[in-house]
């Protein structure tokens, strides 16, 4: 596909995205041999020119000139792509999260074609998925953020502190509970408790930077490993068994 807007190698296929006609289209293809797998043309409702609709009263009128992949990820059957076309990437447009079996579309979810849409895929609890943004890449990204079961059922979504980054640094224990280690302490925050701290545990007293780190959930413990960089330039590799229910040293 010569015209295409963009591709993305993935698991062994190659996906691409364009535009054509009133429709964006994808097409999978074998990373390897280049051979074509499947090619899935979706037709835009509304046509090539949409009006954004910008809060406050205000609306914006646009052209979508390309068809986007902002990111992809996978469970054990099926592939979740997240797409968006739009007058350019990462600019006024419509946003999709599909999920993918066995090369066909299963499920579409869309998000407001203003401000306000996701650009980033993160893997969650239990084969769950986060739809969130990172704001650096558009100014139209949302302030939302999505938890959605393996199946695309939505479980949860808040506007408080949403962050891509934020969501890098965490470890979820459960759907709403996870670890977030920052500032010299590791904390445990509730989700549907407006993101609350249930417990933290100073780790150090020391000027560290943490290089790597490893979290294990298992039953009512949490295992952190960690390696401190020390401002000598010296490295240490700490372990933490903690009580998950109150944030106690267990050893």
């Amino acid at each position: 596909v010569p015209d295409k807007d963009s591709s993305i190698d993935f698991d062994g296929k190659t996906y691409c995205t364009w535009i054509k006609d009133a429709s964006y289209y994808i097409g999978i293809y074998n990373t390897e041999t280049k051979d074509k797998i499947a090619e899935i043309p979706t037709v835009i409702e509304g046509g090539l020119n949409q009006t954004a609709n910008m809060h406050y009263g205000e609306s914006k009128g646009y052209t979508i000139n390309g068809c986007y992949i902002l990111d992809i990820k996978k469970n054990e059957k099926d592939i979740y792509i997240l797409l968006e076309y739009s007058e350019d990437k990462y600019e006024l447009g419509i946003t999709e999260l599909l999920m993918l079996r066995d090369n066909k579309i299963t499920k579409r979810i869309k998000y407001t074609n203003g401000i306000g849409r996701p650009n980033k895929l993160i893997y969650w609890y239990d084969k769950e998925i986060v739809a969130t943004a990172n704001g650096d890449l558009s100014k139209y990204a949302s302030d939302d953020f999505y938890i959605y079961s393996s199946g695309l059922d939505l479980v949860y979504n808040s506007s408080e502190m949403s962050n891509y980054y934020f969501f890098l640094n965490t470890h979820p224990v459960d759907t709403y509970r996870f670890i977030w280690i920052l500032d010299d302490y590791i904390r445990l925050k509730d989700i549907k408790k407006g993101f609350d701290e249930l417990w933290s545990y100073k780790y150090t007293d020391e000027n560290v930077v943490i290089k790597q780190k490893e979290i294990n959930v298992n039953g009512e413990t949490v295992e952190i490993s960690m390696e401190f960089v020390y401002k000598d330039g010296s490295k240490e590799i700490k372990s933490f068994k903690l009580n998950l229910e109150d944030g106690s040293l267990i050893e």
